[in-house]
Order: C-alpha cells, then structure tokens, then sequence
C-alpha cells in the first residue's frame, strides 16, 4: 500500500515541468503572447507575438507622454529561459549593442504577472496590459 501511495505521488508530481502533453516551454510560448509592462520611470511596454516577433516601447513614464524609443527583434523560449535580441531601435541609443542576446530565467508566467530573473540575478516582473 505505502509503495502504490509512493508511486502514485511520484508519478503525479514528477512532472511538474510539464503540463498535459505540453512542456513548461510550450506552456509560457503560449503564455507571453501579448504585451506586458514593466517600470515607473521610464515606463516600458513590450509585446511578445506570435512567431518570435518582439517589439517594445519606453516612454518617459507610465502616463505614456512621451515616446522615447521603440525597438523591434525577436524572442524564444527554450530550457526555462527567455532569449531576446533587439535588431532594431528608433532612435538609437549610443552604446547600447543590438547584436547582444538577452538572457533571463523564468520564474513563472501566469495570466497576469511574468516573473524572471536577469543575468545579474535581480528577479522583476512584468504585468500584462490589459487592451
């Protein structure tokens, strides 16, 4: 009986990366479509499509006043990790290389928050804008 009740919690929750027949991955592909934001000041939107398209914009703050830069590239997901490039930024900011690939770990990804931790460590969120 204690060896059943042990291969059944086993089973159950050794999967836990993975829901139905989806991966962990496939699950937060489905869930980042859409535009998230993040920050006071400056206030930034980004949307994730459908395809790996990325684009995202930064205003000064988050009434949205005044547009700062808008930036288009591309975005996936594999392992538990979002990768994400930016080809393209209006108007350039200097210094800042387009070539470089973004690496953050997700936390979670729920309807409404995206939790990840950056290359340095620091976890922040992103809330999803409601439209």
């Amino acid at each position: 009986m204690v060896l059943s009740l042990l291969f059944v919690f086993l089973t159950s929750s050794s999967t836990a990366k993975d829901v139905g027949n989806l991966s962990m991955d496939d699950v937060y592909k489905k869930k980042i479509i859409g535009k998230w934001s993040e920050g006071e000041s400056p206030y930034g939107i980004s949307a994730f499509e459908a395809g790996g398209i990325y684009r995202a914009w930064m205003y000064e703050n988050a009434r949205k006043e005044k547009l700062l830069h808008t930036m288009k590239g591309k975005w996936w997901i594999e392992k538990g990790k979002l990768y994400n490039t930016v080809s393209e930024i209006t108007p350039p900011i200097p210094g800042l290389n387009t070539d470089k690939v973004v690496i953050d770990r997700i936390v979670d990804i729920t309807d409404d928050v995206m939790t990840l931790i950056d290359e340095g460590g620091l976890q922040y969120t992103k809330k999803k804008v409601k439209e």
